[in-house]
Order: C-alpha cells, then sequence, then structure tokens
C-alpha cells in the first residue's frame, strides 16, 4: 500500500516537479461511519511526506476547505472520508475545493472517498465525475496474501 500511495502522490504531483516542497492537505473529515485505519492512513501519509520532503498538514476540520488555506497547497488528500449519514461540506467549502480543482490544484482519494453520498445535488454530481465514481456498497473484509518479490524495492 505504501508503494501505491507513494506513486499516486507522485503522479498527481509531477508538474510540482521543480518546486522545492510539495504542499499536502491530508484531509479526514466526515460525516458517517469512521474506519479503523483513518489513524494509521493519516500517519502513513505524514511519514511519507517526512520521508520525501513534503509538508503535510493534517486535520479533520472542513474549514480548511476555503480560497485561502487552499491557495497555500498543491495537493489535497481525501484520506478516509466517509460523508455516509449526512453532508460534510458547506456551500462556501464546495466552491473552495471546486475552484481548487479547476485552478490546477491536485487531488488524491483514499479509501472511502467515493463514499461521500450527501451534497448538494451539482456539487455531488461534479465530484463523482472528479473520482470518477460512487461507491454503492462495500464487500466484507477479505483475507489476502501478500507475495513479496523484491524485498529490496522501496
Amino acid at each position: 500500500m505504501k508503494s501505491i500511495l507513494l506513486a499516486i502522490l507522485i503522479l498527481s504531483t509531477s508538474m510540482l516537479s521543480a518546486q522545492k516542497s510539495v504542499r499536502i492537505l491530508n484531509f479526514q473529515a466526515d460525516n458517517g461511519f469512521q474506519h479503523e485505519s483513518k489513524e494509521i492512513a493519516m500517519k502513513l501519509v505524514e511519514s511519507l511526506g517526512k520521508k520525501n520532503g513534503w509538508k503535510v498538514n493534517s486535520t479533520d476540520d472542513v474549514n480548511t476547505l476555503n480560497e485561502a488555506q487552499l491557495s497555500a497547497i498543491d495537493v489535497i488528500i481525501f484520506n478516509n472520508n466517509c460523508g455516509t449519514e449526512s453532508a460534510i461540506f458547506s456551500k462556501s467549502h464546495q466552491q473552495a475545493l471546486q475552484n481548487f480543482i479547476r485552478n490546477g490544484g491536485g487531488f488524491v482519494g483514499i479509501h472511502c472517498a467515493g463514499a461521500i453520498w450527501h451534497e448538494e445535488k451539482e456539487f455531488q454530481a461534479w465530484y463523482e465525475q472528479l473520482i470518477g465514481t460512487r461507491l454503492v456498497g462495500h464487500p466484507e473484509v477479505q483475507n489476502a496474501t501478500l507475495l513479496v518479490e523484491n524485498s529490496d524495492h522501496s
């Protein structure tokens, strides 16, 4: 998972390569289901930031989605956000996020980013187009086997 997340972050910020440090908002606001992995996911992004020299600000405060604060970042990560009970964002939060993306801001969605279901109709359609999906159900947790082919690869 670490390698996949790192690849996503690098791809989403490839246009920022000339910049000294990528500024990331590690965003975890929600209104509904809480994943047990939220804390670990937050710490993973923070540790990747430390390792790669990124400036990471982690928060669950939806009020950080405003024009001023978003203008100070390069990438927003929706990290285990769930809006399964009701809307997360006000109209001004929605507008600020849309402006950020339309003006070239980067976006990464990590687990549950597709489970934001109760936003205002036009924003909901825009958001689902942004992420390319809408989560309609979640399977039970499944066992898996991980085969490490190259343990020297980081």
